[in-house]
């Protein structure tokens, strides 16, 4: 074979291997590019998601805290002056524990089917007797329905408790806390909206909508508005 010839097939050859070498080496690195890639992508993507998401912030909310109860038109207990008709209305656990503590500020009530919107003049907590079987043990509300409206002992009924006269605090959503009573969690979001971490808080009293917060945050912190079990592990 010619020199030139040789150099020819030489060069060739030279050339099929480099690109072999290269092809490989791309495609041993693809994988090592690509899973970076997509570790990046689903950061942001988290970021954006938290980013998004509804936020909240204390503010001076009126909170009339209440407590609403079925129960039914009962004779009332003999006194010194007659008759009449009570509700007696169930309390769970639950509400003796950390709402209904003190005597409440006022009750208002209404008979299923009859007439609504009445006081009922509270007569303290009674505790149910067991001769009445499972269904009687457990404690009970009492207040007394007024002359003045008719009732009978069977019917259904619901009354709604004033637990104090209500008052103007610091609050968050309901929804935006995590907890009921005494102590919570609330899920704070950093300013630029890519961190996010678990605050205990004190809590106070609550209503239908707005929960007191009395410490645990700082003016301007802002919250997620409706935190997820997953929010509230540690970061």
């Amino acid at each position: 074979m010619r020199p030139s010839r040789r150099r020819t097939v030489f060069v060739l050859v030279w050339l099929a291997v480099t690109v072999a070498v290269a092809a490989m080496t791309a495609r041993v690195a693809a994988p090592d590019a690509a899973s970076g890639e997509t570790a990046g992508s689903t950061s942001d993507v988290a970021a954006v998601r938290l980013a998004d998401r509804a936020t909240v912030s204390v503010t001076q909310e009126r909170i009339q805290p209440v407590l609403s109860l079925d129960g039914s038109v009962q004779p009332a207990e003999p006194t010194a002056g007659g008759g009449g008709f009570d509700i007696v209305a169930s309390v769970q656990p639950v509400d003796l524990a950390y709402r209904l503590i003190e005597p409440p500020a006022g009750i208002q009530a209404a008979i299923l089917g009859g007439p609504t919107g009445f006081p009922c003049a509270y007569k303290g907590l009674v505790a149910a007797s067991s001769e009445g079987g499972p269904s009687a043990v457990g404690t009970s509300v009492r207040c007394g329905i007024p002359s003045s409206v008719r009732a009978v002992a069977g019917l259904s009924a619901t009354i709604v408790i004033a637990l104090d006269a209500g008052r103007v605090a610091p609050a968050l959503p309901l929804s935006a806390v995590v907890g009921s009573a005494q102590q919570g969690q609330v899920v704070v979001v950093s300013p630029d909206g890519r961190a996010r971490s678990v605050r205990t808080v004190t809590l106070g009293v609550s209503d239908p909508m707005w929960m007191e917060i009395r410490d645990g945050l700082s003016p301007g912190d802002q919250v997620l508005e409706r935190p997820v079990q997953s929010d509230l592990l540690s970061r």
